[in-house]
């Protein structure tokens, strides 16, 4: 083999080896080695005792393969992660395990009557020559937050519906009291907006996006689910400036995708984004008794206008929602340090 090919076969493999996406690390769960199907993983996974596989389909993301299976007497949630999904060379999926270990210094979740979704089983094995993670977790019943807001504005009819605003409120104001707990200690009230936002989260939840966040009418409880963490937030030091930023966004990017489909009707008074960002505040502001209401509706209201502002200057959709810059300003900014 002369020098120059020697050169090229190694140059091919070492590039091979940096287009692969692996896990960073894996939990401490039991390894399956190499299957044949996923059905085998889900029966190693249940032990034998589990049936009616039925597969689920699933968008982006990290999931590969989504099923439910009964087992136990109750449905239960299965996910398979492979190791080249989207962004897993940066998921430390261990979090979900290390909130579960700590989950009794979270027990102040049940006064807003939430609940952390978290795996009760997993597993390891290889399939097609690519590792796979795969979990079980238990069933929810509800609809996500982004559901329930494009039930809303999403309406063909342009029809108002009474029923569902009564939901949105609903779903937005107990998702407000749970971040807000997950975010500051209601008994140590801070003193201005920079003090609020640069203290450190109680509770890190990672990627809430709208779609994670399943909202329980009957129950009117929230379930947070996907609770997995990237790489340089594992550790949870995370500041609440960031946490309910990264939120917002999440919040106005449902407007924003909203806007793109046949039916979306934003309201006269841009209600899509005053509406929920309004129920959002309220909820938070009541889980802080102790802080000033005008401080956390300032905060809140400070934040969504900064990343409208950024939007109106680029060119996304979300010039559209410019005028509503005006109106939070009005309605939230009545607090100044």
């Amino acid at each position: 083999m002369t020098v120059s090919r020697s050169f090229f076969l190694i140059l091919s493999l070492v590039l091979s080896h940096l287009a692969r996406a692996e896990f960073i690390e894996l939990p401490k769960v039991p390894d399956f080695s190499e299957l044949q199907t996923y059905e085998e993983a889900m029966h190693r996974l249940f032990q034998g005792r589990s049936e009616e596989f039925v597969k689920i389909n699933t968008a982006e993301g990290q999931l590969h393969q989504a099923y439910t299976a009964f087992f136990d007497g109750a449905l239960r949630f299965v996910k398979i992660v492979r190791e080249d999904c989207d962004g897993c060379d940066q998921i430390r999926f261990e979090y979900e395990w290390l909130l579960k270990k700590n989950l009794p210094r979270y027990r102040w979740l049940t006064g807003v009557n939430a609940q952390l979704v978290l795996p009760d089983r997993a597993a390891s094995f290889i399939l097609n020559h690519k590792q796979h993670y795969i979990l079980s977790y238990p069933l929810i019943e509800g609809a996500t937050l982004k559901d329930i807001y494009e039930r809303e504005y999403l309406d063909p009819l342009g029809v108002l519906n009474i029923k569902q605003e009564s939901l949105l409120r609903k779903a937005f104001y107990r998702y407000g009291q749970v971040l807000a707990l997950a975010h500051l200690d209601p008994k140590q009230p801070a003193k201005n907006r920079a003090e609020m936002l640069s203290r450190v989260v109680r509770l890190h939840l990672p990627d809430r996006n709208g779609t994670n966040e399943i909202y329980n009418s009957e129950s009117d409880r929230i379930f947070l689910l996907d609770l997995a963490s990237e790489v340089e937030d594992f550790d949870g030091v995370v500041q609440v400036g960031q946490d309910l930023q990264d939120w917002l966004q999440s919040l106005a990017e449902m407007a924003f995708d909203a806007h793109t489909e046949d039916g979306f009707h934003c309201g006269l008074a841009h209600d899509c984004i005053i509406n929920p960002l309004k129920q959002f505040a309220l909820g938070y502001a009541s889980s802080l008794p102790l802080y000033k209401r005008s401080l956390v509706m300032s905060v809140i209201g400070a934040t969504m206008v900064d990343y409208l502002q950024e939007q109106c200057l680029g060119e996304k959709q979300g010039d559209s929602f410019c005028p509503a810059v005006e109106i939070i300003e009005r309605q939230f900014l009545r607090y100044r340090d």
